[in-house]
């Protein structure tokens, strides 16, 4: 074949989290919480989605996860389980070849945030500039590239962070809540 395309999904050789998410009978706000700190969830955070009035996604992503939401559920009162879904979150620099000359997309490439643990954007944009670009490796670098960088530069400061540091940013985020509503974009921080 003239070309090759690898999106066969995450590398076991290559660092990685593991996702662990419950969906929960759950009373709560229409609104997304998340949750930080060592004892809730090392190196990343923790996770409250309402799906609607009544059903949450809870989960957290960190090397070992299960002591971790069992201890977060039962803070949440023990809500009855009604699925449990899980998976591995690449955490590797983004790569665009394999030693073979195939074109690496999605998961087994690294193109997920490493700030949020999501691909589907990152993989998705990816697969449509390769299908659509005369020069794909310098048209990702000026793209998709420079956006996983900066996810990167934010990742690897918050990972400097202890739990006061933490709090003392998300203090300072206040001042600008606002305008990070109105302006931010969690899939492109430039």
């Amino acid at each position: 074949c003239k070309e090759l395309v690898d999106a066969s999904g995450p590398k076991h050789d290559k660092p990685f989290l593991l996702g662990l998410q419950v969906r929960v009978k759950l009373e709560h706000e229409p609104l997304v919480e998340l949750f930080f700190g060592e004892k809730i969830c090392p190196k990343f955070f923790a996770w409250i989605v309402p799906e609607n009035e009544e059903v949450c996604r809870v989960g957290l992503a960190t090397h070992s996860p299960q002591p971790y939401l069992n201890k977060f559920l039962k803070k949440l009162g023990n809500p009855k389980i009604i699925e449990w879904q899980g998976g591995i979150i690449p955490l590797h620099k983004p790569l665009l070849y394999d030693k073979g000359g195939a074109y690496l997309l999605g998961d087994r490439a690294g193109h997920v945030k490493p700030t949020t643990g999501g691909g589907l954007v990152m993989g998705l944009k990816s697969a449509e500039l390769l299908a659509t670009s005369n020069n794909y490796e310098k048209d990702w670098e000026k793209t998709i590239g420079k956006e996983l960088a900066l996810h990167w530069r934010i990742k690897n400061f918050l990972d400097k962070l202890n739990d006061k540091g933490l709090d003392e940013l998300i203090k300072a985020i206040a001042s600008v809540k606002q305008r990070i509503e109105e302006y931010g974009d969690m899939d492109f921080p430039t």
